[in-house]
């Protein structure tokens, strides 16, 4: 991560167990961003947050991004191995700014600090993600900091059924 690639005002940090009402506050407002009710009762979001990220056994890591006391910026993550000859690789399951913080180079510096994790942690050798392929904001960001759709990877998904 470069210095200028901070931008003023804002600060990212590790979450932990205490930000989980924040996170689910945040989770809703990625759940509207895509087109969903703003979710009123947030304690099955917050119930799933806590396990998920800081359970005994975690399957997440999550990044917060504060521009003063405000979230404004999240990341959740977590690791494949083994990747390419038995290394590791970091997975970007979601990246999100809100709106009236966006352009800023709020998600940059998000992306910046994720390298710099994958690097100087990890030992990565990579890091994916997906984006929405009708999300033209998200694409045209990862395209301008020089990243390009792999056309060598499908994407597949397995849903639970229903009332299971």
């Amino acid at each position: 991560m470069t210095a200028s690639s901070k931008p003023a005002g804002y600060a990212i940090r590790e979450a932990n167990a205490s930000d989980t009402a924040e996170i689910a506050r945040m989770i809703s407002k990625i759940e509207q961003y895509y087109g969903a009710e703003p979710i009123t009762d947030l304690s099955e979001v917050e119930r799933q947050t806590a396990t998920a990220l800081f359970s005994d056994n975690p399957i997440a890591k999550g990044l917060l991004c504060h521009f003063g006391q405000e979230l404004i910026g999240f990341a959740s993550y977590s690791y494949h191995w083994p990747a390419a000859i038995a290394t590791n690789t970091l997975f970007l399951k979601e990246l999100f700014v809100v709106k009236e913080h966006r352009r800023q180079g709020v998600a940059t510096y998000i992306m910046d600090t994720l390298i710099q994790i994958a690097n100087e942690e990890m030992d990565c050798v990579h890091i994916e993600w997906t984006a929405d392929s009708n999300n033209d904001l998200a694409l045209s960001f990862y395209e301008q900091l020089g990243y390009e759709p792999k056309a060598s990877k499908t994407y597949f998904r397995w849903t639970k059924p229903t009332g299971t």
